[in-house]
C-alpha cells in the first residue's frame, strides 16, 4: 500500500489524466455554441443522458438512473445555464469515487450538445454528459533527474513476477568517436537497506562504460529533512578526447544525499490559475571514492606536476538549492572535492594534492504568448577551479565538449562538473594556449536556450479544463461533497501528530492481555461447574470478550513502528477501532437504538456474571471486581486519547485533505494549460565557454545553433547543430547536440 507521503512526495509530481474527450457515435453534435445561447434562443431538453469510455465510471454507473431523475435539467423543460451548472456538481458529486488505499477519482462532465432541431417551435436539443476522471500522482521537483522506478506489486505469471524485480534497460549513446551501444538491468532487492541493484554498460570500438550500484532510501516526516539516500558502487568509462587522447576512469564509491521538504507561500490565485508563489528545496550530498585516473599520454608530453596516470582518492560533497517564483524557477550549487594521488605532495604533511571548486546555476521560465504554444527561456552559468597542493591527474582537469557531466555521478542533484558548449564534441575543448597543457585548471561557460512553439495540440481538451476548477470547488465546500471530504480526510489522519501520541501509541497490547486473562478466568469457573442460566451469561461475555479482541487486532495491524520505535505511517487508520471500543456508532437509523462500545458490552456483560451466586462466582467475585475495575481504566483512558485526538488531529487531517484537494487542483489547472500531447517548434542555442591552465588560456570559445524540438505527453526530444563561428587550427566547424528529457513544468 502507498503511503500517504508518497502523494506528497517531491523527486517528479507526474499526473495521471484519465480525462481525455471521448467521441460521441451515432448521434451529430451541434454547431458551436455556448451554454448561454441555448438559452436565449429557447431550446428546450428533449432528452438526458450520461455516459463515459472511462472504466472507472463502471463502478458507479448503477447510480446514474436515479440521478438522472434528480437532476435540475429534466425533458420537455426549458434548457437554462443555472440548471446545467447544477447539474454538473450534483454529477460531480454523486459520480466521484473514494478508494481507501489510492486518491480520490473526481469526476468531471462534460455537456456535450447533441441533434439541435431548429426545425421546431420551439427548438430542442440533447444533452449527453460525457464523464471522465482524474487522480493525482506523484512527481519529482525541478532540476532533479527522474527517480527510478520500482515495481514492487505482486503480480500474477512467471514472467511478470520476473519483471517485478527484474527490469532490463537499453542503453544507446554516441561520444566523438564511435557509437555506443549497451544494456542495463535493475533488481528489487526489496530490502530495507539496500532497495535495488542496477548493472549497465555499453561500449564500442574504442570507447566504453559501465557500472554496478546498490542503493536505498528512507523517506521522513519531519518538519525539515525529507528524504535521505544512500548508495555504493563501481563505475567505468574510456573516453575519447582531443588528438587522440583516451581517458579512463575507475571509481569505487560510497554516497549519500539529502534533501529538505519544500519550503514556501500557500498557493496563490493569478492568471495562470493557482500556483506556489515561492518554493525552496535546499540539497545536501556526500561521496567517498577510490580508484584509479588513466591516460594514453607520455608522461614527458604532460606538465611536470601532473600524473598522467595513477591511484585516485577523492571526498566530495555539495550544498544546493531550487526554487521557485511563480513561473519563475532557480537553482544554485557548491560543489568541493578534496582529493590525491599516489604522487607526492608539496608538504609531506599533506595528503591533499588538490581541491576543486565547482559553482553552478540556472535559471529557466515558461510563458505564454499563445495558449498552450509556450515559449521557454533557459540559462545556466558554471566555473569550475582547481588548487594545486600536489599532483594533479589529469583525467581530473578539465575538458569541455557537448555532454554534461555531473559533478557526483548517480546524484539525483545535478551539478555540471565541466564547461558545456555545444559547438565542441565530448571532451573536445581542452586547449589552453600552452602546448604541454591538456585540460585546464579553471573554466567559465555560459549557455542559454530560446525554445518556442508553433505547433501544439494540447493533451487536455479545453472544455475538460473549464470544468475542473468548478469540480474542485465542489469538492472543497459543497456540502453535497462532505462524505467524499469525510473518507479523503481519513486517508491523512495518520499523518497527523496527535494521531501518533494519542492513537499509535495507545496501550492496546495490555488492553489485549487484560481481555484475554478475563477470556481464561472465565473458563475456569465455567469448569468448575455453574448453573445453565450462568453458564448463558459467562457465553455472553466470553462473546463480547471475542469481538473486542477482534477489534484490537484490527487495529494493531494497522500501527507500526519500526526497530527504533518511530511510528511508520501506512495510510491506514485505527480510529475507527478505537471509536468502536470506547465510543461505539450511531445507529443505522434515527429510531434504531446506537451501537454500544466494545468495552462497555464487556463489562456490562461481566456484571452480569458478578451478580450470579454460583459458589464459583462467590468465591472469585473479588478477583472479577479487580478484572472489571482493571478493564474501565482501560476503557477511560482510551476514550481520553480519542477525545484528545477529535479536538486536535481530526481538523488537521481535515487541513491536510482541503490541501491537497487544493494542490491537486494546482497540479491539474498548471498540466493543463502547459502539457501538449503533440507540439513541435524551434531551438536556438548559444554557449560561451573558456578552459585556462597556469596562465595559459585560448580565449573564449563560442557556439551558435539551432534545431527543433519536439513534445509527446512532456516527453522532450531536442536536436539541432551547433556552429563553431571562431574556428581555430584544429578545431571542429561545430557539432550535432541532441538531448532527451520531461518537461519541468510540473509542481
Amino acid at each position: 500500500m502507498s503511503t500517504l507521503s508518497r502523494f506528497h512526495r517531491l523527486i517528479l509530481l507526474l499526473l495521471l489524466f484519465l480525462c481525455a474527450p471521448h467521441a460521441t457515435f451515432g448521434q451529430q453534435k451541434c454547431q458551436t455554441q455556448t451554454p448561454s445561447d441555448y438559452q436565449r434562443d429557447g431550446y428546450v431538453v428533449r432528452e438526458i443522458s450520461i455516459r463515459s469510455d472511462d472504466a472507472i465510471f463502471n463502478s458507479v454507473q448503477h447510480r446514474v438512473s436515479g440521478l438522472l431523475g434528480i437532476l435540475p435539467l429534466q425533458t420537455m423543460n426549458r434548457f437554462t445555464v443555472a440548471d446545467l451548472n447544477t447539474s454538473k456538481e450534483l454529477i460531480v458529486s454523486e459520480l466521484s469515487i473514494i478508494v481507501p488505499t489510492e486518491p480520490p477519482y473526481t469526476a468531471l462532465p462534460r455537456p456535450i450538445f447533441l441533434d439541435c432541431d431548429t426545425t421546431s417551435n420551439p427548438h430542442t436539443v440533447k444533452i449527453t454528459f460525457d464523464v471522465s476522471y482524474i487522480t493525482p500522482s506523484a512527481a519529482s521537483p525541478i532540476y532533479e533527474q527522474p527517480e527510478k522506478s520500482r515495481a514492487t506489486a505482486k503480480q500474477p505469471g512467471a514472467l511478470k513476477r520476473l519483471l517485478s524485480v527484474v527490469k532490463p534497460q537499453p542503453t544507446v549513446g554516441f561520444t566523438s568517436g564511435k557509437n555506443l551501444l549497451g544494456a542495463g538491468v535493475e533488481v528489487d532487492l526489496k530490502n530495507s537497506v539496500l532497495e535495488s541493484l542496477s548493472v549497465e554498460g555499453a561500449g564500442a570500438s574504442s570507447s566504453g562504460v559501465g557500472s554496478a550500484s546498490m542503493e536505498g532510501s528512507r523517506d521522513f516526516a519531519s518538519a525539515w529533512l525529507r528524504n535521505l539516500r544512500w548508495r555504493g558502487g563501481y563505475e567505468y568509462s574510456n573516453l575519447p578526447a582531443e588528438d587522440g587522447l583516451d581517458i579512463k576512469k575507475g571509481t569505487g564509491y560510497v554516497q549519500f544525499f539529502a534533501n529538505t521538504r519544500a519550503f514556501g507561500d500557500q498557493p496563490e490565485e493569478n492568471a495562470f490559475g493557482k500556483q506556489a508563489s515561492k518554493e525552496i528545496i535546499f540539497r545536501y550530498g556526500v561521496s567517498l571514492e577510490g580508484g584509479n585516473r588513466q591516460t594514453n599520454l607520455d608522461q614527458n608530453s604532460a606538465l611536470i606536476t601532473d600524473v598522467v596516470s595513477g591511484d585516485y582518492e577523492s571526498l566530495k560533497t555539495y550544498v544546493g538549492a531550487s526554487w521557485r517564483l511563480r513561473r519563475h524557477k532557480f537553482k544554485t550549487s557548491y560543489g568541493l572535492q578534496l582529493g590525491g594521488t599516489n604522487g607526492d605532495a608539496t608538504d609531506a604533511d599533506v595528503r591533499t594534492d588538490f581541491i576543486k571548486h565547482i559553482f553552478d546555476s540556472a535559471y529557466k521560465t515558461r510563458f505564454y504568448p499563445w495558449s498552450n504554444r509556450p515559449m521557454s527561456v533557459e540559462a545556466q552559468f558554471t566555473a569550475g577551479k582547481i588548487n594545486r597542493r600536489g599532483v594533479l591527474p589529469v583525467a581530473e582537469r578539465f575538458f569541455g565538449g557537448n555532454v554534461e557531466q555531473n559533478f557526483i555521478g548517480g546524484a539525483d542533484w545535478a551539478i555540471r562538473s565541466v564547461p558545456f558548449i555545444r559547438s565542441f564534441p565530448q571532451q573536445r575543448l581542452s586547449r589552453t594556449g600552452l602546448p604541454s597543457a591538456v585540460g585546464g585548471e579553471s573554466f567559465v561557460s555560459f549557455n542559454t536556450t530560446y525554445v518556442a512553439t508553433f505547433w501544439a495540440k494540447p493533451a487536455i481538451d479545453r472544455e475538460v479544463q473549464r470544468e475542473i476548477p468548478t469540480a474542485f470547488r465542489i469538492l472543497r465546500d459543497e456540502a453535497k461533497a462532505e462524505s467524499l471530504r469525510i473518507a479523503l480526510t481519513t486517508l491523512f489522519v495518520s499523518e497527523t501528530p496527535s494521531y501518533v501520541e494519542q492513537i499509535a501509541k495507545a496501550d492496546l497490547k495490555s488492553l489485549k492481555t487484560d481481555l484475554s486473562n478475563l477470556q481464561s478466568a472465565l473458563q475456569t469457573l465455567l469448569a468448575q461447574g455453574v448453573a445453565p442460566e450462568t453458564e448463558d451469561l459467562i457465553a455472553e461475555c466470553d462473546d463480547a470478550i471475542v469481538n473486542a479482541l477482534d477489534i484490537i487486532k484490527e487495529a494493531q495491524k494497522k500501527i507500526v513502528f519500526d526497530a527504533q520505535g518511530q511510528f511508520v505511517s501506512n495510510g491506514l487508520d485505527a480510529t475507527l477501532e478505537l471509536q468502536e471500543l470506547v465510543k461505539g456508532f450511531p445507529p443505522a437509523k434515527p429510531t434504531s437504538p446506537p451501537n454500544p462500545a466494545a468495552l462497555t458490552v464487556v463489562i456490562k456483560a461481566l456484571d452480569e456474571v458478578h451478580k450470579q451466586t454460583d459458589a464459583p462466582i462467590v468465591v472469585s467475585r473479588t478477583d472479577l471486581n479487580n478484572r472489571r475495575t482493571t478493564l474501565q481504566n482501560s476503557s477511560d483512558a482510551l476514550e481520553l486519547r480519542y477525545d484528545n485526538f477529535q479536538t486536535s488531529g481530526l481538523p488537521a487531517a481535515r487541513a491536510l485533505a482541503i490541501k491537497f484537494l487544493d494542490d491537486t487542483e494546482s497540479q491539474i489547472l498548471t498540466v493543463g494549460r502547459e502539457l501538449n500531447a503533440f507540439s513541435i517548434g524551434p531551438v536556438v542555442m548559444f554557449d560561451a565557454a573558456r578552459i585556462r591552465s597556469q596562465g595559459g588560456r585560448e580565449g573564449f570559445r563560442y557556439g551558435v545553433g539551432s534545431g527543433l524540438q519536439f513534445e509527446f505527453f512532456g516527453l522532450e526530444l531536442r536536436g539541432g547543430y551547433s556552429f563553431n563561428p571562431d574556428r581555430r587550427p584544429g578545431e571542429p566547424k561545430g557539432s550535432f547536440t541532441f538531448s532527451f528529457g520531461v518537461g519541468d513544468f510540473l509542481q
